[in-house]
């Protein structure tokens, strides 16, 4: 199914500009109980990336199909009364733009070379659905069978990876691809798994448990290469965040906190001086990003390694914490930084850039709070930010300025 959008005249020649120069850089609801299959049982609440929660602290409550977003506060509703402003002052370098549609919640996670997006979106019915954005238009990629879906990245030749529920109940890595959703299967004897990245080579990084008896939190990372998923052996709790085209896979494990697998060599990236950390994305420069604790083991700091060397890339003005998610091939770096920021739950903060040695904020949709998911080479961002109503919605950031932000109108 497509859903297509409404852009004025000023939105449709800027994101066509910014696309065209994306291109030029390429080279060659369903009713279904919410049960897994297992010894967990019920699964009642997932977080961001579909991963099933031991308690509902955040991410989303699932019930009969039905999504709700958890906040800190609480199980919240989006609200549908307030109006979607057809345009917005935006000051500063960076142009946001709206990608979602009002009464709708939305993210958007990861953008390629070509400029497609790819995300997840709850609409007022519930349905949480993965997506894929192209040149305005829409469209949900479908499920495994299940009730739900979550897009997290997409490779250069718009191949979509992610979680999503199977029908019966069970929760698997999928590779979406031309309308065609696969199921990628588990690890041997695992029961759920999903995924976090993948790379022009086809090959795919996530999560999967690793026996028939095993809780959802036992866990392993992995890389899917051609049908075969391999554990990557760095830990009873693992999770692979990103992989490169060299095939080197970043990520967390209860043992090496950020890793860097290759070729079955793990290396510890270490710390900030806290006791924890986490790799989120790599570049092919083999650069990596993440967060950790700083001594004191807080707050927390993103941060850049590079060839062994950790730089801790600090924090906008209002200080608090940070986290990166994923940088580029020249090495740029996006994430967010504010006071109420944790690893969990972005919470209150706001989207940054980091490039030569400063961090700048990029604005939000006229509310309060922003977070930035993905980069391209071009350095077109993407990630969410709240509007004025409240509603957070899927958001573009190009580097065009503009004096008003034409924002997308979704179309029933």
């Amino acid at each position: 199914m497509e859903r297509q959008f409404t852009l004025g005249l000023a939105g449709t020649a800027l994101i066509a500009a910014a696309l065209v120069a994306c291109r030029d850089t390429v080279q060659p609801v369903g009713s279904t109980p919410d049960v897994a299959a297992g010894p967990a049982g019920r699964v009642t609440c997932i977080d961001y990336s579909g991963l099933p929660l031991d308690d509902c602290t955040h991410g989303f409550r699932l019930t009969n199909g039905v999504a709700q977003e958890i906040l800190p506060s609480g199980v919240t509703t989006l609200s549908l009364t307030l109006p979607n402003p057809l345009t917005r002052p935006q000051p500063g370098p960076f142009t946001p733009i709206d990608l979602g549609s009002p009464g709708e919640r939305s993210r958007a996670t990861g953008i390629n070379a070509r400029g497609q997006v790819a995300g997840w979106r709850i609409d007022a019915e519930g349905n949480l659905r993965a997506f894929l954005w192209e040149d305005g238009a829409l469209t949900d990629l479908g499920t495994l069978g299940g009730t739900f879906s979550i897009a997290l990245a997409l490779n250069d030749r718009g191949q979509v990876v992610g979680s999503s529920r199977l029908a019966d109940g069970s929760i698997r890595a999928f590779l979406w691809e031309n309308g065609t959703m696969t199921d990628l299967g588990t690890l041997d004897g695992g029961w759920l798994s999903g995924a976090f990245a993948i790379n022009n080579l086809v090959q795919v990084t996530g999560w999967s448990v690793y026996c028939s008896t095993c809780s959802a939190n036992e866990r392993h990372a992995f890389l899917w290469d051609n049908g075969t998923m391999t554990d990557l052996g760095v830990g009873t709790f693992s999770e692979g965040y990103g992989v490169n085209v060299r095939s080197q896979v970043v990520g967390r494990s209860s043992g090496f906190g950020a890793f860097l697998w290759e070729a079955g060599t793990i290396t510890r990236l270490g710390t900030l001086g806290g006791v924890q950390s986490e790799a989120k994305g790599i570049n092919d420069r083999r650069q990596v990003v993440g967060w950790s604790t700083l001594p004191g083991n807080f707050p927390f700091h993103a941060w850049l390694w590079d060839d062994g060397t950790m730089t801790d890339l600090g924090t906008l003005p209002d200080g608090g914490g940070s986290v990166a998610y994923a940088v580029n091939a020249p090495g740029q770096v996006v994430g967010v930084s504010g006071p109420g920021v944790n690893t969990q739950v972005p919470a209150s903060g706001r989207a940054f850039l980091w490039q030569g040695g400063a961090m700048t904020d990029l604005g939000t949709l006229g509310g309060e709070n922003s977070v930035a998911f993905g980069i391209n080479a071009p350095g077109l961002m993407v990630g969410e930010s709240q509007l004025a109503s409240g509603e957070v919605h899927a958001t573009l950031w190009t580097a065009a300025v503009q004096a008003h932000v034409p924002v997308l109108a979704g179309v029933p």
